[in-house]
């Protein structure tokens, strides 16, 4: 397919023979799952992460609820939500990719103007954009020393003493959203969850022109990365800055399919200037590109070239310097230890195992071992997939490595496994039911007030349960069965 066919091949999926509201079941389930959003914001919003101090009166919906009342609606909201989801699945004809924008556009409305659910981090991107606007720099100031009054209050207590660990394109977007909103806290919100609909536009933009380029289901990958109620709540609600990276890096990774390298090395660029995550896509791309063999050295050199100058470019431009690289901004998630954390979860029982034997170890002494361990098999695992890399299944390795840095890195939040799982939507697995289970499983872990739901004497269940996975997916050659996964199986 030519480079001048992507973009109606694209537009053509959006149109449909079938007449829209004819569509009993689309339109049953659709406002279903309305309902069920328009429930969480409604009712919500007092067990939710509102701003300290509440000055938004439009964010407190119905208060009549009391806390369990609100806690079981929300739940039973999320469950509506999850069963419209899956309901709404393609089938074997395609859905047309109108349909599933509309059903995201009624789906995250409520959530986009409501309280923030299952987070308090979109504070602290305004935060970010407080400290830009006072002339402070990021990667060396805190919010705490920063900061004070409302735009201190509303930063989640762990986060005000640490520095920023995003990219300087993410700092700019921040502190052009403050700057345009003012000093109201709400508004605020709204501006950068707007960065985050510029990134929701990216990434469905990136996952159709996979489609367009190869054997990949788009009304499948839109369903999986964009409808499901981890994505909605992560990116249209919490406003998270995973889904700005990602949808960079994915529309990178659709041009590199596609030999456009200079255009792939300047928007996977401004992936890592978002988030540092995005440097595996780098690797990714960097594999791909000597895997194919032809002039090699040239495309490697204009790849890494344009990607070096861009991301030069955007850090001079936001004059912050390379602190987002630094040693201290890159060491912060080994300082913040969450119960949901599959290599803290583990730590905890081995420490429980050890007093039972008459061994007590301060716990701080077994994560730092089960850490180390962790990261030992991380790189094991990651060279072993970067060997085997080839043209045909480069996206499912990559997809396959961000499921491993979650998995095995020192803190895990629900919204990390969506990288993989992004990733993976661009391929024609058919794991994608198991992928979609993850997906609403691991929302789970975080309650509406951002409290981890994993807590107490919980690592007696979860992290058997995570050893008798591991065992699974090593005694049974999954992991080989993984290994052969290809693309556009």
């Amino acid at each position: 397919m030519s480079n001048g066919t992507i973009m109606p091949t694209v537009a053509s999926k959006f149109s449909s023979s079938r007449p829209l509201f004819a569509d009993r079941h689309y339109w049953r389930w659709t406002a279903a799952g309305t309902a069920a959003t328009l429930s969480m914001v409604s009712t919500g919003a007092h067990i939710a992460t509102l701003p300290a101090p509440d000055t938004d009166f439009w964010w407190r919906g119905f208060g009549g609820l009391t806390y369990v009342e609100s806690h079981t609606v929300f739940y039973a909201a999320f469950a509506l939500l999850a069963l419209s989801w899956w309901a709404l699945r393609p089938g074997e004809s395609p859905t047309p990719l109108r349909r599933l924008a509309l059903t995201w556009a009624l789906w995250s409305a409520p959530l986009w103007c409501g309280v923030p659910f299952a987070s308090r981090d979109v504070y602290s991107y305004v935060a970010v954009g407080r400290l830009a606007e006072h002339g402070a720099n990021p990667y060396v100031t805190s919010a705490f020393v920063g900061l004070s009054g409302d735009a201190l209050s509303s930063v989640a207590f762990i986060w005000r003493g640490t520095i920023t660990p995003y990219g300087p394109l993410f700092i700019g977007l921040c502190h052009a959203a403050t700057s345009l909103t003012g000093s109201s806290e709400g508004a605020a919100v709204l501006g950068v969850r707007a960065i985050e609909l510029l990134g929701v536009a990216l990434l469905a933009l990136g996952l159709s022109l996979f489609g367009a380029t190869v054997r990949t289901r788009t009304d499948w990958a839109w369903w999986l990365a964009l409808l499901g109620p981890a994505p909605l709540l992560a990116y249209a609600s919490a406003g998270h800055n995973d889904v700005l990276m990602l949808g960079l890096m994915v529309c990178g990774l659709a041009f590199a399919l596609r030999q456009r390298l200079a255009l792939a090395a300047v928007l996977i660029a401004l992936a890592v200037c978002v988030k540092l995550t995005a440097v595996l896509a780098v690797a990714a791309v960097a594999l791909l590109v000597y895997r194919r063999a032809e002039d090699r050295w040239r495309a490697l050199a204009l790849f890494g070239g344009v990607l070096v100058a861009t991301v030069g470019v955007i850090t001079l431009v936001v004059g912050d310097g390379l602190g987002w690289m630094s040693w201290r901004a890159l060491h912060i998630p080994v300082l913040i230890h969450t119960e949901i954390t599959p290599v803290t979860n583990v730590s905890h029982l081995v420490r429980q195992l050890l007093a039972w034997c008459g061994a007590p170890i301060e716990f701080y002494r077994v994560l730092r071992v089960t850490n180390d361990l962790a990261l030992v098999a991380e790189l094991v695992l990651l060279a072993r997939l970067a060997v085997g890399v080839t043209v045909t299944n480069w996206r499912t390795r990559l997809g396959l490595a961000l499921l491993v840095v979650v998995f095995l890195g020192p803190t895990v939040w629900p919204w990390y496994f969506l990288w993989g799982i992004t990733v993976l939507a661009t391929t024609s697995s058919g794991w994608r039911p198991f992928f979609a289970l993850l997906s609403v499983v691991t929302a789970l872990l975080v309650g509406p007030g951002g409290t981890m739901m994993i807590g107490g004497n919980g690592f007696l269940v979860t992290a058997p349960l995570l050893l008798w996975g591991v065992w699974r997916l090593r005694s049974r050659d999954q992991w080989r069965a993984c290994l052969a996964w290809r693309d556009d199986d």
